[in-house]
């Protein structure tokens, strides 16, 4: 079932998440409330060593103490790799559990071990190569795929580390997941505007996906002079905009006073009412359009209902809806 209701362009459109008609009071509640969200993630704390990550680990001391299993020619020392169940295999103190633990507790206890065998123990750890944390830098980058995570990462090292965006990248679109949640970060203010303060800490597992803009688009039918799909583009879309994108209003068949704005699934579509007058007013200016969203100018009269439905039944679905809508035209 669909939903017909009318309201002002003075906000934006909210699409209301229950199947009843919203009056303009309850819409700008619900506008309120999609405008709370979540506050940004803080700082996820210092690297965690894991299976794969290579440890440099030597006294400064005593140079000659540890042999690892290969040397890091160009420091002259010797490297250590985390094995599969989490320890290292190191000299005289034998395998040592480091899976989860920061470089600094790890240089802590190893300090403490070493006591046993050496004179003041000088011991340094340092994570040579990390292979045990990932990001994933999906869609419209030069070159997605998984990059090592180092623990001091934001979002625009992960950008940057998959050389940037592609000429087909939609911002606006795009979206982190962290764990089974979606974060509140917006690319879009942080890469086109310079908002440094979405610019936040990676965490391990984190997924940056950068949205395709070809999947970005409007529907402007009806009596308009070019009627028709049309690209979004990166920024926001303004409902004035697109329907000077379709060549504007038919001054002669168009009915002064009505404009649809179709928007949600196709099974369960909302259907807006708009004021031509508020449309192509100020006020107009600030309404802006979501992808996929169906925007109609109807004809004049009644003997062109019809033609009305010809054109908005690819985006409705089921009898009752089309009588529905030709009893709020009437």
């Amino acid at each position: 079932m669909f939903v017909f209701t009318a309201c002002s362009t003075a906000n934006k459109y909210i699409v209301p998440t229950t199947s009843e008609p919203l009056g303009a009071q309850e819409l700008a509640q619900a506008q309120a409330e999609k405008m709370e969200i979540p506050p940004l993630p803080g700082d996820t704390g210092p690297y965690r060593i894991g299976p794969g990550d290579v440890l440099l680990v030597r006294d400064l001391n005593h140079p000659d103490l540890f042999v690892g299993e290969r040397r890091a020619e160009t420091l002259g020392m010797n490297l250590f790799t985390v094995q599969d169940d989490g320890f290292l295999a190191l000299p005289f103190v034998g395998l040592v559990r480091v899976e989860e633990k920061t470089p600094h507790d790890l240089l802590s206890e190893l300090n403490d071990a070493y006591r046993v065998f050496i004179r003041e123990p000088n011991l340094s750890v340092t994570v040579f190569k990390y292979s045990s944390r990932k990001i994933y830098v999906l869609g419209q980058v030069k070159i997605p795929g998984a990059y090592p995570f180092d623990g001091r990462m934001t979002v625009l090292d992960g950008i940057g580390q998959a050389k940037g965006l592609n000429e087909k990248a939609d911002l606006t679109g795009s979206y982190m997941v962290r764990g089974n949640n979606l974060l509140p970060v917006d690319l879009y203010a942080l890469l086109r505007k310079g908002n440094l303060r979405h610019n936040i800490s990676l965490a391990d597992g984190d997924v940056i996906h950068i949205a395709d803009l070809s999947d970005r688009r409007v529907y402007v039918l009806g009596e308009v002079r070019r009627p028709g799909v049309f690209p979004m583009g990166s920024d926001p879309l303004r409902l004035v905009d697109a329907i000077s994108m379709a060549g504007g209003l038919n001054p002669v068949t168009a009915k002064k006073g009505n404009i649809l704005l179709v928007r949600g699934g196709y099974a369960d579509p909302v259907v807006y009412r708009l004021d031509l007058a508020d449309v192509m007013n100020v006020a107009g200016g600030e309404t802006f359009l979501e992808p996929g969203d169906r925007v109609y100018a109807t004809p004049t009269g009644l003997a062109t209902w019809s033609r009305t439905m010809l054109q908005l039944l690819p985006f409705l679905q089921g009898a009752d809806t089309t009588l529905d809508i030709k009893n709020e035209l009437e």
